[in-house]
């Protein structure tokens, strides 16, 4: 497979622009999917989405899901273990890449979706070009 490179992002005026895609998120035990942004995040263990994502997306975060503590960037907080499925758009909102179903952390406050190593970087090679603002997986 030949790079997929991506252009940075700027997710709100006076924000610092990143590795950010665009995705949609799929429960894979209802098909429910809803589109969100997703940070590549090289310092994150593992995959994360928004509690109110995962609500959304019909996760039942109490039902026979125990909490555990996780510590984040932020601090420690309440994680709950479910699936996800991830499509990445490029920018003219086709799928370019396809994550069926991998182990993600729902989290409580969390503002978009964290892409870690386990489960979705582990899977490629990235390349950042800082300077040039954009960034590849192959």
């Amino acid at each position: 497979m030949p790079p997929i490179v991506f252009s940075f992002r700027r997710l709100a005026p006076g924000r610092r622009a990143n590795a950010f895609l665009s995705l949609r998120v799929t429960n894979p035990h209802t098909g429910l999917h809803a589109d969100a942004v997703g940070l590549v995040d090289t310092g994150a263990a593992e995959c994360s989405i928004p509690d109110w994502l995962a609500l959304r997306l019909g996760h039942n975060l109490t039902a026979g899901v125990r909490p555990t503590t996780v510590q984040t960037a932020c601090g420690k907080t309440k994680a709950w273990a479910h699936t996800a499925g991830f499509q990445i758009m490029n920018a003219a909102g086709v799928c370019v890449l396809t994550v069926p179903s991998t182990p993600v952390r729902v989290l409580p406050d969390l503002p978009f979706v964290l892409l870690g190593v386990s489960g979705f970087l582990e899977n490629y090679c990235l390349a950042v070009d800082y300077p040039k603002q954009r960034f590849s997986l192959e």
